[in-house]
């Protein structure tokens, strides 16, 4: 045995043992440092990235980024736009189609009526409004700002009977056809539409 090791043996061995265990761990820290300031940039990286997977994630952010995500409404209470769109149209969050026809759509949803009036109101170029019953209101002719391709369409707003702050969205595409037959049978065609158009 080296003569070093046997002293370090015999020194410790006569020393009290809360002496001892002091030593012992003068000596594992002494260590300890001296392998961690000789490791590489490299290894310390390794080890951060280590660190980082073990170290428990920020649930807060992680719930805030998911309430983000499914929220209607902002901080100021209005719709939030949704991914969807109809006929050019995007939708707000929070309304599940119920129904579909052709070039025609309904949704409902626990959307307040004057929360969608001022949601629609902002992206619609009205063309005429009307009131149906009390309770419903009706874009009719409305054109999708800032969409030329866009078809005008009739936007009914209703609330769901007995279903307070839930509502119901119509929406019809107006699809332009053209008049087809004889010169004759076309004159005729456009009197008649034009006669009920008003």
């Amino acid at each position: 045995m080296p003569p070093r090791i046997a002293s370090a043996r015999m020194s410790l061995g006569s020393r009290a043992p809360h002496q001892q265990r002091f030593l012992l761990a003068l000596l594992l820290l002494a260590c300890s440092l001296v392998l961690g300031c000789h490791r590489t940039p490299g290894a310390r990286a390794k080890d951060e990235a280590r660190r980082g997977v073990l170290l428990p994630q920020d649930l807060q952010k992680e719930r805030r980024e998911a309430y983000e995500k499914v929220r209607l409404e902002t901080e100021a209470g209005d719709l939030i736009p949704s991914e969807s769109s109809v006929a050019g149209l995007t939708l707000p969050r929070g309304l599940s189609a119920t129904f579909q026809l052709e070039h025609e759509w309904y949704f409902d949803g626990p959307l307040a009526l004057p929360k969608l009036e001022k949601y629609f109101r902002e992206r619609l170029e009205i063309q005429h409004e009307r009131h149906p019953n009390d309770a419903t209101l009706e874009f009719t002719g409305a054109i999708v700002r800032g969409n030329v391709l866009a078809n005008p369409i009739t936007l009914q707003l209703s609330p769901q009977p007995g279903r307070a702050g839930r509502s119901t969205i119509r929406i019809r595409e107006l699809i332009a056809t053209l008049p087809q037959g004889t010169p004759e049978q076309v004159r005729t065609q456009i009197a008649e539409s034009k006669r009920y158009a008003h």
